[in-house]
């Protein structure tokens, strides 16, 4: 059952292709990497390689005691097979907003090491997207957003030469459903991006917390904020980057959550954009549908699966790629698990990058042949 036949506004449109695998549930991690190697090859791996190009790939590595995320022998054998093309290959991320082992480059590379991604099983060295601290940042321009017309991502995007995407779909507690879309807009965002997709809204300065060290004021960019007895904020200076917030040392700094739901779905649908509008055509996103829960990967928890593993997802379009990614887990689930689980209806985020013009959700899914 393809979504939407017919309806939404890229209908004209040829159908993208989305190559799928099944999973039976119980492979080994290995066997997982064989298939999830067999469906990116088919959704074009090998047009992304070549001697001397820098390839990224974006995979989620687990947060504290998260088992939800893809082993690491799943970038092992991506990257293999991309040096066998003599490129020059490395797994990336960027640093996280809240305080967690993400925030900063060498702890997020050692929570990596801890999750299995380490050199000898991935094939390639970790090379974060935006530097020591979530603070290294390019501008890209998103004309058509209705949010962030700019977006702030790690500056080692603007040196890559191609991407790929290996994301694992879950519910998401603002964005109903976290698959490609989400991986590409959170994964490659700047602190101040993750900051601008989550919040939009100005610092609030705790002063029992504040040691006015003038660290947030040296890092802002609008020059909003003075340093007194504690950090004082000019709100109408203030252009809610988050650079403050990535670089106070002492958890003075916080923002209240205003974007959940529409808008927040929105926002990184254009980030997502943004990252598009640099490696378009460069880029293929590969969902591993297995292990779905209600929430994302960032949580320091054991989460329990809410439906049989389902299969393997790869196309070249992230929209094509999210689509089929829910339309196989909830098969598997017998029900419409993934907007059951989401807070939000996810459907609406794959509509408004249609209207972007980063894909389409309607699809041809092509089964790949040929594994254990």
């Amino acid at each position: 059952s393809m979504r939407g036949e017919g309806d939404g506004e890229m209908a004209g449109n040829k159908k993208s292709d989305v190559w799928m695998i099944p999973l039976r549930g119980g492979e080994t991690a290995e066997v997982v990497a064989e298939k999830a190697l067999a469906v990116a090859e088919a959704a074009g791996l090998g047009k992304l390689g070549g001697k001397g190009r820098l390839v990224g790939i974006l995979q989620h590595v687990g947060e504290g005691r998260n088992k939800g995320h893809i082993p690491p022998q799943v970038t092992g054998a991506i990257a293999r097979r991309l040096k066998e093309h003599r490129s020059l290959v490395f797994l990336t991320g960027s640093a996280t907003l809240y305080t967690g082992n993400r925030s900063v480059a060498p702890a997020h590379i050692e929570q990596a090491y801890a999750h299995g991604f380490t050199p000898d099983v991935t094939g390639c060295p970790i090379i974060m997207s935006d530097g020591l601290r979530g603070t290294d940042r390019i501008e890209v321009e998103v004309p058509a957003a209705k949010h962030c017309k700019t977006a702030y991502l790690g500056s080692a995007l603007e040196h890559m030469d191609a991407l790929v995407v290996v994301s694992h779909p879950t519910g998401h507690i603002a964005a109903g459903f976290g698959a490609s879309i989400k991986n590409v807009s959170m994964g490659l965002a700047c602190r101040g991006g993750k900051l601008a997709m989550h919040h939009g809204g100005h610092p609030d300065f705790k002063r029992r917390a504040c040691k006015a060290c003038g660290r947030c004021a040296a890092a802002c960019p609008a020059k909003a904020i003075t340093i007194e007895e504690t950090a004082i904020l000019d709100a109408s200076l203030c252009i809610g980057c988050g650079q403050c917030y990535a670089v106070c040392p002492h958890g003075a700094i916080s923002f209240e959550w205003r974007h959940k739901g529409g808008g927040f779905q929105e926002r990184l649908v254009e980030y997502a954009a943004a990252v598009w509008s640099l490696l378009k055509g460069r880029m293929i996103f590969v969902n591993v549908c297995r292990c779905f829960t209600k929430e994302c990967d960032c949580f320091d928890l054991e989460q329990e699966p809410l439906c049989p593993d389902a299969g393997i997802v790869a196309s070249s379009d992230m929209v094509a790629a999210d689509a089929a990614a829910a339309d196989l887990i909830n098969r598997a689930a017998g029900r419409d698990i993934v907007l059951e689980a989401g807070e939000r209806d996810y459907r609406g985020m794959l509509e408004y990058a249609e209207r972007l013009g980063i894909g389409s959700s309607e699809y041809a899914l092509r089964v790949v042949n040929g594994c254990s």
